[in-house]
């Protein structure tokens, strides 16, 4: 796993061995509630998706960052894909 600070709210975490987004989903959830209850802050994750070369990395962060617009519907505390927003209409 490796992790990069993109900003001062904002985090990249690359995996090595994930083969799907269900497994990137649940490592990233497992992620989330430690460090929920460790260090006793929420965090809202988007997951951009799963690439095998670094030459795709962009178009996955950007499926990233325009996935935060569910922030404001899931809140903190919640982990979406396009899976899990596929269906709505916003």
């Amino acid at each position: 796993m490796k992790c990069l600070r993109l900003a001062e709210d904002s985090v990249l975490i690359i995996f090595k061995e994930v083969e799907d987004v269900y497994q990137a989903r649940e490592s990233l959830q497992q992620l989330q509630n430690k460090m929920e209850s460790t260090y006793e802050f929420s965090v809202f994750i988007s997951i951009g998706g799963i690439f095998n070369h670094f030459r795709e990395l962009p178009t996955y962060y950007h499926t990233a960052l325009r996935l935060q617009k569910y922030l404001l519907i899931e809140g903190y505390g919640s982990c979406v894909d396009e899976l899990t927003v596929r269906d709505r209409k916003s």
